[in-house]
């Protein structure tokens, strides 16, 4: 699986286009979907004697079928910046000397009785009022790696 996403930074409020790429050729079972999340981590950073504190929330998701068995599929997925219930633009990133806010895009594809390929996009959320420049970006494309459905720190 492969994940393309024309840009690492967006305002809150904007859609994400997403492009995955599944190459099942070698699969002898169809993949049952490819979801994708919006997740946004807060971190609550030591005070005192207490250790960080992180706090994952899942904004939004997405639902697309994945290709039949021997088949190479390729989804576009759009994903909004928005809360699923309010829709309302998300937080911005922030990092202050308290807390950081961050988020990324966790993309999952579902082969029928096999474990789920993961793959974690970081985004950039600017503030939805920032005038923002396309041309101070990169392009991304990211393989995904098979894990056995373990989140990263």
């Amino acid at each position: 699986m492969t994940i393309e996403i024309p840009k690492d930074v967006y305002p809150a409020g904007e859609v994400i286009p997403l492009l995955c790429l599944v190459d099942g050729s070698a699969c002898k079972a169809s993949i049952k979907s490819i979801s994708v999340e919006l997740v946004e981590d807060v971190l609550l950073r030591n005070l005192g004697e207490r250790a960080d504190w992180t706090v994952t929330r899942v904004l939004s998701t997405q639902h697309v079928e994945g290709p039949t068995a021997g088949q190479t599929g390729e989804q576009a997925v759009s994903v909004g910046l928005v809360e699923n219930e309010k829709e309302a633009p998300v937080n911005p990133d922030e990092s202050t000397h308290f807390f950081r806010c961050m988020h990324r895009l966790v993309v999952r594809c579902k082969p029928f009785l096999a474990k789920s390929i993961v793959a974690e996009v970081p985004v950039r959320v600017l503030h939805h009022n920032t005038s923002f420049s396309a041309t101070a970006v990169r392009a991304l494309r990211m393989p995904a790696e098979a894990t056995s459905g373990s989140k990263s720190p």
